[in-house]
């Protein structure tokens, strides 16, 4: 293959040498590397297996291939220099680390084992982390273009100190995934609980558990009460406030925090057709086709399940003097009433307005017995502008 030129069958790599012409040479087939070896100019339609040994360095120079199997390699030994491929699979028993540098572009990357994936240039596309066991994997670079997903349990990953993530998803079935983020990731979506520790994303979704992993594990809510206007929440142990960096995840762990639409049993939704609609039926019509109040509502149960209109940004928490109690406090504007039903688009100023307010309850998960709520402002049911929790 020193010579340019089309070539066809199962190649072989054995020796410490460099292969590959000045110009382009075509493999139809598939390349075995079994050694520390550097190959450059090849078009390689087929799979190359990158296999150098534990201690093992592989450098690959403008190659094009179909795919990339990398099944062995040390810490500091696969280079990728200017390649191209539609897939590249990690698979191996030591932490190889895979180095992506200047011209690279990776379509799909699947990690199946440890390892460490360096973007110092170039792309590794579309990243899979599906480890078949509890390996660690690192992230170095820049690795804001491809979107990283975990889809296997128990994944350990690491962000190292410098490296930039775009997006990681967690997927439902990566149960027991931890992340260690030394350096900064744009958005954590987890389908499956997640603990971050070190620096927190700049936003995520679902229950991402951030810079409180520690301090909170093996803790029990013992009870909530009253403790002047703000809710005391009592733990089994000590819990320092300052490592609960996301609210969120902090009351879905240990508490339920429900938001209700209350509505008027005087009043009713008129749909555009002129029926008037049932309360059921009303909360799923949209702002624009809620025209007018009229009638009766049947069933005044409140709608539940709008804990995405909160703006966490507004809950916080604060150490009582014990240590183990952690008092709970709300800011004005908690709720966007926009993101519930648009006000302006109904006769806000009609006494049989249908739609009474929100309600926003807190109690221990598990127990209904004792619940608190907020105080709503009772002028405009559609704005939060209390702190003050009383019992309901």
């Amino acid at each position: 293959m020193n010579t340019a030129g089309t070539y066809s069958g199962i190649y072989e790599v054995t020796s410490n040498s460099t292969y590959g012409p000045a110009t382009s040479t075509t493999l139809n087939g598939n390349l075995y590397v079994n050694s520390d070896a550097t190959l450059k100019n090849l078009v390689i339609n087929g799979t190359v297996y990158v296999n150098p040994g534990a201690n093992g360095t592989v450098t690959l120079n403008n190659v094009t291939a179909t795919n990339i199997v990398v099944l062995s390699g040390a810490t500091n030994s696969i280079h990728l220099n200017n390649v191209t491929a539609d897939n590249l699979t990690v698979k191996n028993d030591d932490s190889v680390r895979i180095e992506s540098n200047s011209g690279t572009a990776i379509a799909n990357t699947v990690v199946q084992s440890g390892a460490i994936l360096d973007a110092n240039g170039g792309s590794f596309g579309t990243i899979e982390l599906t480890p078949t066991s509890s390996e660690s994997i690192e992230l170095r670079g820049n690795l804001t273009g491809s979107a990283i997903n975990v889809t296997k349990p128990n994944v350990v990953l690491n962000v190292a100190a410098g490296a930039v993530v775009g997006t990681l998803t967690i997927d439902a079935a990566a149960t027991g995934t931890t992340v260690d983020n030394a350096g900064t990731i744009s958005n954590v979506t987890a389908n499956a609980p997640v603990d971050v520790t070190g620096n927190a994303p700049t936003t995520s979704t679902g229950n991402v558990q951030t810079g409180q992993s520690e301090e909170l594990k093996n803790k029990t809510v013992t009870g909530i009460a009253l403790s002047g206007e703000k809710l005391a929440i009592t733990f089994s142990d000590d819990v320092d406030t300052t490592n609960i960096t996301n609210a969120e995840s902090f009351l879905n762990e240990y508490l339920q925090f429900q938001v209700t639409r209350v509505y008027r049993a005087d009043g009713a939704i008129k749909k555009d057709n002129g029926t008037p609609a049932t309360q059921a039926e009303a909360k799923d019509l949209t702002a624009s086709e809620v025209k007018t109040v009229l009638g009766k509502v049947k069933d005044t149960t409140p709608e539940s399940g709008w804990s995405t209109a909160i703006d966490w940004s507004k809950v916080k928490f604060s150490n009582d003097t014990d240590k183990n109690v952690v008092l709970l406090t709300v800011e004005n504007d908690l709720i966007s009433a926009s993101d519930l039903i648009d006000p302006a688009k109904i006769n806000s100023g009609n006494a049989k307005d249908p739609l009474k307010g929100y309600k926003i309850t807190v109690y221990k998960k598990g127990d209904t017995s004792t619940r608190y709520k907020l105080q709503l402002n009772t002028i405009n049911p559609f704005v939060v502008t209390t702190t003050k929790f009383i019992k309901e």
